[in-house]
C-alpha cells in the first residue's frame, strides 16, 4: 500500500514537471505510452500523435467538442466518461465536423499550442494556454456550438440566447433620432406659442401707449389734450395703427425692411462734391499714364533708336546663324 502511494506521488510530481493535465496523462496511458520517460510535454504529445495516426484529427475534434459542450452546460466534470454523452454520440458528432476541411484548418489554428490538445478546455474572452483557456469568439468554437444547437444538446437558456436575433443598431439609432426630433419639435412649438402671446401683449401695450383712451360719455378733455391726441393719432397712422386696430405684422416688417434698405442706399450714395473729386483724380491718373509713354526729350528718342538698332542686329545675327 505504501509503495503504491509512493508511486502515485512520484507520478504526480513527474506530471507537474512535464505540465501534463490529468486528461493528457490518462489519454496517453490509454494508448500504452510511457509518458514518464519523456523529456517534455511536447515529446509526450508527439508520441500520442504518432500512435493515433490518421485518427489524430478526430481525437482533437472530440476533445474540443466535449469542452464546448461542458462550457455550454456549465459542467464541473473533469473526464469525458463523466459527461452524459456516450462515446457513440461523441464520435458521431465528431464525424460531422471532421467532414469539413475548413473546420479542421480552423481547429488546428486554435490548437496551435500543444498544451491545449487532448484535454478538456475552458473558454473566456481572452486566451491563456497555460491555464488551458481559449477564446469563445473563434470560428471553431462557434461552429461546434452551432452543431450542438442543431442537435438540441444545448440547455434551454443557452439555446434561447443563441436563437434570439440581435437588435439592429440602425433601427435603435433611428428610433432615438425620432424621439429626439419629436421632443425638439414639441419644445419649439411651445416656445412659439409663448413667444406669440408675449408679442401680442407687447403690441397691445404699444397700442395703448400710442392711442390715448377715448373720453367717456359726458367727459370732455381740454383743447391742449385734444390737439396732442390728434398728433398721436397721426403718428400711429403712419406707423400702421388705424382706428385702434393693428395693421398686419407682415406689412410692417416689409415696410421696415424697405425703409432700412433706402437708408443704407442713401448712406452709400456719393454726394456731388465727392463725385467731382473722384472724377478729377481719375482724370489726373489718366493724363500721367499717357505722358509716361511719350518721347519728348532727345535722350528718350536716342534710347528708343538704340533699342531698335539692337533688336535689328539680333534678328540679323539669328538669321545668319540659321542659314
Amino acid at each position: 500500500m505504501d509503495e503504491h502511494e509512493s508511486e502515485q506521488g512520484e507520478a504526480g510530481l513527474r506530471q507537474k514537471e512535464l505540465d501534463l493535465t490529468p486528461n493528457q496523462r490518462e489519454f496517453a496511458e490509454s494508448l500504452g505510452i510511457d509518458w514518464r520517460s519523456s523529456d517534455s510535454l511536447t515529446a509526450v504529445l508527439q508520441r500520442v500523435e504518432h500512435e493515433l495516426g490518421q485518427r489524430n484529427i478526430h481525437e482533437l475534434i472530440r476533445w474540443f467538442l466535449l469542452s464546448v459542450y461542458r462550457h455550454a452546460h456549465k459542467g464541473k466534470w473533469e473526464r469525458p466518461q463523466d459527461s452524459d454523452l456516450t462515446e457513440d454520440v461523441q464520435y458521431r458528432l465528431t464525424d460531422q465536423l471532421a467532414g469539413s476541411d475548413e473546420y479542421k484548418l480552423s481547429l488546428l489554428t486554435v490548437l496551435k499550442d500543444s498544451r491545449c490538445r487532448y484535454t478538456l478546455l475552458k473558454f473566456g474572452k481572452s486566451r491563456n494556454p497555460a491555464r488551458r483557456t481559449l477564446s469563445n469568439t473563434t470560428k471553431a468554437y462557434k461552429q461546434a456550438r452551432q452543431l450542438l444547437l442543431s442537435q438540441e444538446m444545448l440547455p434551454l437558456v443557452a439555446a434561447s440566447k443563441a436563437i434570439k436575433p440581435a437588435e439592429n443598431p440602425a433601427s435603435i439609432e433611428s428610433s432615438k433620432t425620432i424621439e429626439s426630433s419629436e421632443s425638439s419639435e414639441s419644445k419649439a412649438s411651445s416656445d412659439r406659442i409663448e413667444g406669440g402671446e408675449y408679442k401680442e401683449n407687447c403690441d397691445s401695450k404699444a397700442i395703448d401707449v400710442l392711442l390715448p383712451q377715448q373720453p367717456h360719455a359726458g367727459q370732455e378733455f381740454p383743447a391742449r389734450e385734444s390737439a396732442s391726441a390728434t398728433a398721436v393719432h397721426r403718428r400711429a397712422a403712419r406707423r400702421g395703427f388705424q382706428g385702434g386696430d393693428r395693421v398686419d405684422q407682415g406689412d410692417l416688417a416689409v415696410q421696415s425692411v424697405a425703409a432700412r434698405e433706402q437708408a443704407e442706399a442713401a448712406e452709400d450714395a456719393l454726394s456731388e462734391e465727392e463725385f467731382e473729386e473722384l472724377d478729377k483724380a481719375l482724370g489726373s491718373a489718366t493724363n500721367s499714364s499717357a505722358q509716361r509713354w511719350t518721347y519728348n526729350t532727345n535722350e528718350e528718342r536716342f534710347s528708343l533708336l538704340l533699342g531698335v538698332l539692337a533688336g535689328s542686329a539680333a534678328c540679323v545675327l539669328l538669321l545668319w546663324l540659321i542659314y
